[in-house]
């Protein structure tokens, strides 16, 4: 997929502020600092849509058991997430 172009306007102090982190380098440049930070910033609001569902429909669900292989199938995901760095139990404030 080809990537998109936006052109941003920062206020100068989040301008400093951001140049300081790329300055430091946290990031190799302040493109790639933006495009984290959307990154990020798609990822909570995925997160966050996701949660207000499962709020939404607690409850009202018809689950069923889960078989061995897929409560194991589960656990080798989780543990795959965890090994790149991520706490998703934490992340999903559970």
């Amino acid at each position: 997929m080809k990537s998109k172009s936006i052109h941003v306007r920062l206020p100068p102090k989040v301008f400093e502020e951001a140049q300081k982190i790329v300055d430091e380098g946290v990031f190799s440049s302040m493109n790639e600092l933006v495009k984290e930070s959307v990154r990020n910033a798609v990822d909570e609001h995925r997160k966050k849509k996701a949660l207000e569902t499962l709020a939404k429909h607690y409850g009202t669900l018809q689950t069923k058991q889960l078989s061995e292989s897929e409560k194991e199938e589960i656990l080798k995901q989780f543990l795959t997430e965890k090994e790149a760095g991520r706490d998703i139990i934490k992340e999903l404030g559970l």
